[in-house]
Protein backbone atom coordinates (compact mmCIF):
# COMPACT_ATOMS: atom_id res chain seq x y z
CA UNK A 1 0.00 0.00 0.00
CA UNK A 2 1.51 4.01 -1.09
CA UNK A 3 0.31 6.96 -0.94
CA UNK A 4 -0.50 8.17 -5.10
CA UNK A 5 2.81 10.90 -4.20
CA UNK A 6 5.16 7.92 -2.82
CA UNK A 7 6.81 7.15 -6.44
CA UNK A 8 10.34 5.70 -4.92
CA UNK A 9 8.08 3.57 -2.81
CA UNK A 10 6.19 2.43 -5.80
CA UNK A 11 8.95 1.72 -7.26
CA UNK A 12 10.71 -0.27 -5.19
CA UNK A 13 7.57 -2.56 -4.22
CA UNK A 14 7.47 -3.49 -8.16
CA UNK A 15 11.22 -4.19 -8.79
CA UNK A 16 10.83 -6.65 -5.81
CA UNK A 17 7.99 -8.08 -7.70
CA UNK A 18 5.14 -6.87 -5.18
CA UNK A 19 2.00 -5.00 -6.47
CA UNK A 20 1.34 -1.51 -5.68
CA UNK A 21 -2.19 -0.33 -4.63
CA UNK A 22 -2.37 3.18 -4.05
CA UNK A 23 -4.44 4.59 -1.22
CA UNK A 24 -6.97 5.01 -0.42
CA UNK A 25 -8.09 1.73 -2.06
CA UNK A 26 -10.85 0.46 -3.84
CA UNK A 27 -12.06 -2.84 -2.61
CA UNK A 28 -12.87 -4.11 -5.55
CA UNK A 29 -9.78 -3.27 -7.14
CA UNK A 30 -8.31 -5.09 -4.02
CA UNK A 31 -9.74 -7.80 -4.26
CA UNK A 32 -9.03 -8.65 -7.78
CA UNK A 33 -5.77 -7.58 -7.19
CA UNK A 34 -5.15 -10.26 -4.71
CA UNK A 35 -7.27 -12.47 -6.89
CA UNK A 36 -4.61 -12.46 -9.89
CA UNK A 37 -1.80 -12.86 -7.75
CA UNK A 38 -3.10 -15.81 -5.89
CA UNK A 39 -3.60 -16.92 -9.70
CA UNK A 40 0.03 -16.33 -10.65
CA UNK A 41 1.53 -17.80 -7.48
CA UNK A 42 -0.78 -21.32 -8.05
CA UNK A 43 0.62 -21.29 -11.72
CA UNK A 44 4.21 -20.72 -10.72
CA UNK A 45 3.23 -23.78 -8.43
CA UNK A 46 2.35 -25.48 -11.06
CA UNK A 47 5.42 -24.72 -13.31
CA UNK A 48 7.61 -25.82 -10.46
CA UNK A 49 5.91 -29.48 -10.40
CA UNK A 50 5.91 -29.91 -13.96
CA UNK A 51 9.74 -29.03 -13.88
CA UNK A 52 10.49 -31.84 -11.48
CA UNK A 53 8.27 -34.22 -12.84
CA UNK A 54 10.53 -33.71 -16.37
CA UNK A 55 13.82 -33.47 -14.36
CA UNK A 56 12.88 -36.78 -12.83
CA UNK A 57 11.85 -38.04 -16.25
CA UNK A 58 15.44 -37.24 -17.80
CA UNK A 59 17.06 -39.39 -14.99
CA UNK A 60 14.46 -42.22 -15.15
CA UNK A 61 14.54 -45.62 -17.57
CA UNK A 62 10.93 -45.67 -18.36
CA UNK A 63 10.89 -49.36 -18.25
CA UNK A 64 12.16 -50.45 -15.14
CA UNK A 65 11.86 -47.39 -13.26
CA UNK A 66 15.54 -47.12 -11.91
CA UNK A 67 17.86 -44.57 -13.27
CA UNK A 68 19.36 -44.83 -16.90
CA UNK A 69 22.70 -44.96 -18.29
CA UNK A 70 23.27 -41.20 -18.60
CA UNK A 71 22.32 -40.38 -14.73
CA UNK A 72 24.76 -43.46 -13.65
CA UNK A 73 27.38 -42.04 -15.35
CA UNK A 74 26.79 -38.22 -13.76
CA UNK A 75 26.95 -39.77 -10.65
CA UNK A 76 30.00 -42.28 -11.28
CA UNK A 77 31.92 -39.37 -11.88
CA UNK A 78 30.69 -37.30 -8.82
CA UNK A 79 31.00 -40.16 -6.49
CA UNK A 80 34.48 -40.94 -7.74
CA UNK A 81 35.40 -37.35 -7.11
CA UNK A 82 34.05 -37.08 -3.98
CA UNK A 83 35.84 -40.74 -2.71
CA UNK A 84 39.00 -39.38 -3.84
CA UNK A 85 38.60 -35.95 -2.04
CA UNK A 86 37.94 -37.14 1.16
CA UNK A 87 40.41 -40.73 1.30
CA UNK A 88 36.62 -42.71 0.87
CA UNK A 89 35.73 -46.30 -0.62
CA UNK A 90 33.57 -46.93 -3.47
CA UNK A 91 32.46 -50.15 -5.12
CA UNK A 92 30.73 -50.89 -8.31
CA UNK A 93 28.77 -54.08 -9.15
CA UNK A 94 27.56 -54.94 -12.60
CA UNK A 95 25.01 -57.17 -13.06
CA UNK A 96 24.10 -58.98 -16.58
CA UNK A 97 21.40 -61.44 -16.53
CA UNK A 98 21.87 -65.46 -17.62
CA UNK A 99 20.75 -66.24 -21.07
CA UNK A 100 18.35 -63.11 -21.35
CA UNK A 101 18.25 -63.41 -25.23
CA UNK A 102 16.36 -67.09 -24.12
CA UNK A 103 13.75 -65.31 -22.71
CA UNK A 104 12.45 -63.22 -25.14
CA UNK A 105 13.01 -65.84 -28.15
CA UNK A 106 10.79 -68.38 -25.93
CA UNK A 107 7.95 -65.96 -24.60
CA UNK A 108 8.34 -62.73 -26.25
CA UNK A 109 9.90 -59.57 -25.18
CA UNK A 110 6.35 -59.04 -23.09
CA UNK A 111 7.82 -61.44 -20.69
CA UNK A 112 11.49 -60.03 -21.08
CA UNK A 113 10.30 -56.79 -19.74
CA UNK A 114 8.48 -57.94 -17.02
CA UNK A 115 12.04 -59.96 -15.86
CA UNK A 116 13.57 -56.49 -16.34
CA UNK A 117 11.35 -54.62 -14.02
CA UNK A 118 11.33 -57.51 -11.69
CA UNK A 119 14.90 -57.91 -11.58
CA UNK A 120 15.22 -53.66 -10.85
CA UNK A 121 12.68 -53.88 -8.19
CA UNK A 122 14.65 -56.89 -6.43
CA UNK A 123 17.58 -54.54 -6.85
CA UNK A 124 16.08 -51.81 -5.15
CA UNK A 125 15.42 -54.18 -2.46
CA UNK A 126 18.70 -55.47 -1.91
CA UNK A 127 20.67 -51.55 -1.51
CA UNK A 128 20.32 -48.96 0.79
CA UNK A 129 18.85 -45.40 0.19
CA UNK A 130 22.15 -44.03 -0.35
CA UNK A 131 23.25 -46.26 -3.09
CA UNK A 132 22.53 -46.26 -6.87
CA UNK A 133 20.86 -48.69 -9.25
CA UNK A 134 20.49 -47.72 -12.87
CA UNK A 135 19.77 -49.83 -16.08
CA UNK A 136 23.00 -49.38 -17.87
CA UNK A 137 21.70 -51.08 -20.53
CA UNK A 138 19.71 -54.10 -22.35
CA UNK A 139 19.92 -56.47 -19.42
CA UNK A 140 22.58 -55.23 -17.77
CA UNK A 141 22.34 -52.95 -14.55
CA UNK A 142 24.98 -51.20 -12.63
CA UNK A 143 24.57 -50.87 -8.88
CA UNK A 144 26.68 -48.12 -7.10
CA UNK A 145 27.86 -48.27 -3.24
CA UNK A 146 29.45 -44.77 -1.65
CA UNK A 147 31.68 -45.46 1.24
CA UNK A 148 31.31 -49.51 0.79
CA UNK A 149 34.77 -51.39 1.04
CA UNK A 150 35.18 -54.42 -1.05
CA UNK A 151 33.92 -56.76 1.79
CA UNK A 152 30.63 -54.98 1.81
CA UNK A 153 29.94 -54.76 -1.71
CA UNK A 154 30.90 -58.29 -2.06
CA UNK A 155 28.06 -59.01 0.91
CA UNK A 156 25.36 -56.63 -1.04
CA UNK A 157 26.48 -58.73 -4.73
CA UNK A 158 25.58 -62.00 -3.06
CA UNK A 159 22.14 -60.36 -1.39
CA UNK A 160 21.76 -59.36 -5.32
CA UNK A 161 22.46 -62.49 -6.98
CA UNK A 162 20.41 -64.83 -4.56
CA UNK A 163 17.17 -61.77 -4.59
CA UNK A 164 16.96 -62.66 -8.53
CA UNK A 165 17.56 -66.58 -7.90
CA UNK A 166 14.40 -66.02 -5.47
CA UNK A 167 12.50 -64.55 -7.97
CA UNK A 168 9.42 -66.17 -9.61
CA UNK A 169 9.46 -63.88 -12.73
CA UNK A 170 7.29 -63.69 -16.13
CA UNK A 171 4.11 -65.11 -17.00
CA UNK A 172 2.62 -66.95 -13.77
CA UNK A 173 5.91 -66.60 -12.29
CA UNK A 174 7.04 -69.65 -14.41
CA UNK A 175 10.41 -68.42 -15.59
CA UNK A 176 14.02 -68.91 -13.22
CA UNK A 177 16.35 -65.80 -13.55
CA UNK A 178 19.97 -66.29 -12.47
CA UNK A 179 22.38 -63.52 -12.91
CA UNK A 180 26.29 -62.90 -12.97
CA UNK A 181 27.93 -60.19 -11.46
CA UNK A 182 31.09 -58.38 -11.65
CA UNK A 183 32.39 -56.23 -8.50
CA UNK A 184 35.14 -53.29 -8.32
CA UNK A 185 35.80 -51.20 -5.48
CA UNK A 186 37.90 -47.85 -5.20
CA UNK A 187 40.65 -47.04 -4.00
CA UNK A 188 43.19 -49.49 -5.52
CA UNK A 189 46.12 -49.11 -7.43
CA UNK A 190 45.16 -49.91 -10.79
CA UNK A 191 42.30 -47.60 -10.51
CA UNK A 192 42.62 -43.96 -10.72
CA UNK A 193 39.58 -42.75 -13.07
CA UNK A 194 35.64 -43.85 -12.77
CA UNK A 195 35.91 -45.06 -16.41
CA UNK A 196 39.32 -47.45 -14.67
CA UNK A 197 36.55 -48.26 -12.20
CA UNK A 198 33.70 -49.27 -14.89
CA UNK A 199 36.46 -51.10 -17.01
CA UNK A 200 37.36 -53.43 -13.87
CA UNK A 201 33.72 -54.19 -13.11
CA UNK A 202 32.94 -55.12 -16.81
CA UNK A 203 36.43 -57.49 -16.65
CA UNK A 204 35.31 -59.18 -13.57
CA UNK A 205 31.60 -59.75 -14.98
CA UNK A 206 33.06 -61.03 -18.11
CA UNK A 207 34.59 -63.84 -16.27
CA UNK A 208 31.90 -64.72 -14.09
CA UNK A 209 30.47 -65.36 -17.58
CA UNK A 210 33.16 -67.50 -19.13
CA UNK A 211 33.42 -69.65 -15.57
CA UNK A 212 30.19 -70.46 -15.83
CA UNK A 213 27.46 -67.83 -14.96
CA UNK A 214 25.43 -67.44 -11.78
CA UNK A 215 28.15 -66.28 -9.40
CA UNK A 216 30.22 -63.39 -8.38
CA UNK A 217 33.64 -62.46 -9.67
CA UNK A 218 35.90 -59.52 -8.85
CA UNK A 219 38.86 -57.18 -9.87
CA UNK A 220 41.54 -58.63 -9.09
CA UNK A 221 40.64 -61.70 -10.02
CA UNK A 222 39.16 -64.44 -7.92
CA UNK A 223 36.20 -65.93 -7.37
CA UNK A 224 34.49 -65.20 -4.91
CA UNK A 225 30.94 -66.38 -4.49
CA UNK A 226 29.32 -69.35 -6.69
CA UNK A 227 26.23 -70.92 -7.21
CA UNK A 228 26.71 -74.97 -6.84
CA UNK A 229 27.35 -75.97 -10.22
CA UNK A 230 24.29 -78.07 -10.88
CA UNK A 231 22.56 -74.37 -10.55
CA UNK A 232 24.71 -72.73 -13.23
CA UNK A 233 23.03 -72.28 -16.49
Amino acid sequence: LAPPEDRALRLAALRRGGEVILTPWDDEELRLRLYRSLETHSRLRSLHSQVEELRRLSVTDGLTQVHNHRYFQERLREEFRRSQRYDESLSLILVDLDHFKNINDAHGHGAGDRVLREVAASLQHSVRETDLVARYGGEEFAVLLPCTHLPGALTVAERIRKGINELHAGPEGALRVTASLGVSSFPHRAILAPEQLMLTADEALYRAKREGRDRICLHPPAPLFSAPPSRAG
